[in-house]
């Protein structure tokens, strides 16, 4: 089971001016062990809408919403 921790709500405005919330999440480590040996799965990292919708990072201040090409920019 996937399970994300939110690490941070980011507030942004659309190109008119409409607020969206970009969540930053974390997924736990994941360890599995094979035989004799344990591996370990590194930390995903996402940003994703308030409705689960990912969003890509351009920056530290910029996100694009991939369904729509339209960036949003941190307030």
């Amino acid at each position: 089971m996937d399970e994300w921790t939110n690490v941070s709500v980011i507030l942004c405005a659309d190109r008119t001016g409409a607020q969206l919330s970009v969540i930053e999440q974390w997924k736990k480590d994941q360890r599995r062990q094979e035989g004799s040996h344990v591996s370990f799965k590194a930390k995903s990292h996402r940003f994703v809408l308030g409705n689960g919708t990912k969003v890509k990072p351009l920056d530290e201040n910029r996100f694009l919403l991939t369904k729509t090409q339209e960036v949003i920019t941190r307030i």
